[in-house]
């Protein structure tokens, strides 16, 4: 279902773009969120600012948080949207951070991350979007894929083409955009035609130990 406003792009909630748009607030937000800003009024009169100025701020910094979690959920669908049957989505580990659905795991890593498992071939495949990773920035995004069979990785460096990155020490392919602009929305393409693309490497390797 096309998110509201997604006619011309994607759209993040006034909250995230926000944040991602204005570095003062975005300073503003982290050291709330990191609880980095003590506030101790001195005399009675500075009590009225705790309930109107501080604690409402301290909500806004939590609505962020929270939305910026729905939006690289948001994100993450328009972009990979699923794997295909035989593969099935795993559901999310609240103990591990980077599967967990807590906006605050979502928050930290800047990514949201969904694992499908082929147990025929006891393989399993990580898809994810990476929102911001490098600091505030409307259009700074990052899709990335891996394979593993147990603890083997199943990605070589000659798996994909430029402009995908290869990290040798995860053993996993990253796509860095921001070629798209935020005007009206993001435009998706680039990015869901560089996820098709990951696809198809994840059926050939399937492919390949079918045979």
């Amino acid at each position: 279902m096309m998110a509201v406003g997604q006619k011309n792009g994607f759209k993040y909630k006034p909250s995230v773009e926000a944040y991602l748009g204005d570095p003062e607030i975005r300073q503003a937000v982290d050291l709330l969120l990191g609880k980095m800003i003590p506030y101790t009024p001195q005399n009675p009169d500075e009590w009225g600012d705790v309930r109107e100025k501080f604690y409402s701020a301290c909500l806004a910094a939590q609505q962020t948080q929270i939305e910026y979690a729905q939006d690289v959920h948001r994100l993450w669908d328009a972009i990979w949207r699923t794997l295909p049957k035989p593969w099935k989505a795993t559901p999310p580990d609240p103990t591990d951070s980077v599967t967990s659905l807590d906006p605050a795991d979502r928050w930290e890593h800047k990514r949201f991350l969904r694992r499908f498992e082929l147990e025929s071939q006891n393989l399993l495949v990580d898809l994810w979007v990476w929102l911001g990773a490098d600091g505030g920035n409307l259009e700074n995004i990052e899709i990335g894929f891996d394979i593993w069979k147990g603890e083997k990785p199943m990605l070589s460096r000659s798996d994909m083409d430029r402009p995908w990155r290869w990290d040798e020490d995860q053993k996993l392919f990253g796509y860095h955009c921001q070629a798209v602009k935020y005007s009206d929305g993001l435009d998706l393409a680039e990015l869901r035609g560089a996820a098709e693309k990951a696809k198809l490497v994840i059926k050939s390797k399937v492919n390949s130990r079918a045979k």
